[in-house]
């Protein structure tokens, strides 16, 4: 299943601003959230994709980008 299958079109924008770099505290002011609402969209997205942490996100992200699935 494809991840934008699984992930709310919020869930979506917040991780392609994780891709960009953006911290949860950017991402908070430009979406008009707070940082504990984006810290909560990006636990929920680690564990729809069974991911742990940043770095593991990051790191998903640049396979996903570079196709990668080993």
């Amino acid at each position: 299943m494809e991840a934008v299958e699984i992930l709310t079109p919020r869930e979506i924008k917040v991780l392609k601003m994780v891709e960009r770099g953006n911290s949860n505290k950017e991402i908070a002011e430009e979406m008009h959230l707070s940082a504990r609402t984006i810290q909560k969209h990006r636990n929920n997205i680690c564990n729809k994709l069974d991911i742990r942490g940043r770095h593991g996100l990051i790191k998903w992200l640049w396979k996903v980008r570079n196709g990668d699935f080993k």
